[in-house]
């Protein structure tokens, strides 16, 4: 009955591993791509403002174009503000010697 409690505890015997600082370097990272991915949407639509699909019908409603115009900014500024959460986790993880993750996707630690 013990023996699922002792594994757990042994988890978190590693003094050099911090969950919650692991979760926030892993949810940063992905918070960049994403932000990364809107903000190349965002870019491609408003390049794209003037392109027409028919003679008579443009690739994009003006609605649509105005919309990402006033997105890029404040996503950009996501964008940095999770780009100093990955600086600081990893500041914090080499000060207590923690290991990075593969990828964002899979922890190992």
């Amino acid at each position: 009955m013990n023996a699922p409690f002792i594994h757990s505890q042994t988890a978190f015997a590693n003094p050099t591993f911090d969950a919650r600082l692991g979760d926030a370097w892993r949810i940063n990272c992905q918070e960049v791509a994403e932000s990364i991915r809107f903000c190349r949407q965002y870019m491609q639509t408003i390049a794209e403002a003037d392109e027409m699909l028919t003679p008579t019908v443009r690739l994009h409603r003006a609605e649509t174009v105005d919309q990402a115009r006033k997105l890029l900014p404040w996503r950009l500024s996501l964008y940095l503000e999770h780009v100093k959460g990955v600086s600081m986790a990893e500041a914090k993880m080499d000060a207590v010697g923690m290991e990075y993750a593969v990828s964002s996707d899979d922890w190992r630690a």
